[in-house]
């Protein structure tokens, strides 16, 4: 990725706490994409065991060293975390 479009990404998901929060939570989706205990039967299907490691015993997933992470696999999940927020969102304030 052009390091001018990762700057401007940054300066964006920094200056908004929706693209910031959509931006922390796809790095971690993006961390376990591609996990063994990731199933992608329709959509990923994470594994609690393994987030439940990381948060609460603070312990990396066995074998994550030998997996593959990509920016790809970042902006994928954070684009669709931030759209389907932004939606919400708007219907929230619509609404209200």
């Amino acid at each position: 990725m052009d390091n001018e479009i990762q700057q401007s990404l940054a300066n964006i998901a920094g200056g908004n706490h929706l693209l910031g929060s959509a931006g922390e939570f796809g790095l971690l989706l993006a961390f376990l994409h591609n996990s063994p205990n990731t199933r992608h039967d329709d959509g990923p299907a994470f594994s609690m065991s393994e987030i439940t490691a990381m948060f609460r015993d603070k312990q990396l997933p066995e074998g994550w060293s030998t997996w593959k992470k990509t920016a790809r696999d970042w902006i994928v999940h954070t684009s669709a975390l931030a759209g389907s927020a932004g939606v919400a969102l708007a219907k929230r304030k619509i609404f209200s």
